[in-house]
């Protein structure tokens, strides 16, 4: 299964997280889709599904949303890890 579809039947399909729910962060979010592409094409997708494997369904949700916490901060702060990548991606809230 690919990378994208593995994330996206556990976070959206088993747990119920909608696919388009936006997290912020300092005046900017990312949704749930965003985040699952952004995991799948850097390649952090099996430590994704190893985490998520672990934790408790009650969970799943919090760990989302301090992985954009945190995707977005390491962004506006400019780590070159973040930046490059996800500075194109993040939205600002209107």
């Amino acid at each position: 299964m690919e990378p994208y579809n593995e994330l996206y039947k556990i976070i959206v399909i088993e747990h119920g997280i909608e696919a388009d729910k936006k997290f912020e962060f300092n005046g900017y979010y990312l949704t749930v889709v965003d985040y699952i592409q952004a995991v799948s094409d850097r390649g952090g997708h099996k430590k994704v599904l190893a985490v998520l494997k672990m934790i408790d369904h009650s969970n799943i949700e919090t760990f989302v949303k301090g992985a954009i916490h945190r995707i977005i901060q390491e962004t506006l702060i400019g780590n070159k890890d973040f930046a490059n990548y996800y500075k194109p991606i993040i939205k600002k809230v209107s």
